[in-house]
């Protein structure tokens, strides 16, 4: 396969989409498996939750799996899928529940954002694929990708710098995988303002190839 066909665009939200629900399915798997042991003569199993026993029947041991492999990397998915905030951002104003977060009734506002972030940050996946694709493609970027792209470039360049006076000034540091994913997301949009820089300098190259070739027939 011809990698200049690969399209960014196209590849990156599927591919975001799978990592961040493997993630979650490993530690689930885990979980299932130890509770199947545990439960080796077909008993309910008795577990601990911040010291708080509770008994898990032997014939449900899929849903409380998958609940704890997502609440285990919740934070994880959250910070790679960090440009999704604002879509749960909106979520949250519209169901009024902000800024504690919400969730579907019967799920822990931990788990919902393991599931939903991946899916709120499939349009950033898209459009960081984009601008992936006109700057190692060498493909034009529109307009109307290329202004939305650099308005979220400057405000994960304002999240980053709060950050990092935030250490500077002794504070109580945010948790690491935000960190990570705020260095990750400005990272990845820096696409945007290489390719104002890109078009600027096939600017001046069109317009000085113009002011040669105008001296050039006027001599």
């Amino acid at each position: 396969m011809n990698p200049q066909r690969i399209s960014f665009a196209r590849t990156l939200p599927i591919l975001a989409l799978l990592l961040s629900y493997v993630i979650i399915a490993v530690p689930a798997t885990m979980a299932y498996i130890n509770l199947r042991s545990a439960s080796s003569h077909g008993s309910d199993v008795i577990v601990r939750y911040h010291k708080d026993p509770f008994s898990v029947s032997h014939l449900h041991f899929l849903r409380p799996s998958l609940e704890s492999g997502a609440a285990l990397t919740s934070r994880t998915i959250v910070a790679t899928n960090f440009a999704g905030g604002s879509i749960e951002f909106a979520v949250q104003k519209a169901a009024g529940t902000w800024p504690h977060g919400w969730a579907p009734f019967g799920i822990s506002v931990t788990t919902w954002k393991a599931i939903a972030f991946p899916i709120y940050c499939l349009p950033f996946w898209w459009l960081v694929g984009l601008g992936m694709d006109a700057t190692f493609h060498q493909r034009q970027l529109r307009w109307w990708a290329l202004l939305p792209g650099s308005l979220l470039w400057a405000f994960s360049l304002l999240v980053a710098v709060g950050l990092i006076f935030n250490v500077l000034a002794a504070k109580d540091r945010f948790p690491l995988a935000l960190e990570c994913g705020v260095c990750l997301w400005f990272i990845l949009l820096s696409v945007f303002p290489f390719n104002w820089i890109k078009m600027e300098l096939a600017t001046r190259r069109i317009k000085a190839r113009l002011h040669s070739r105008l001296a050039a027939e006027t001599q």
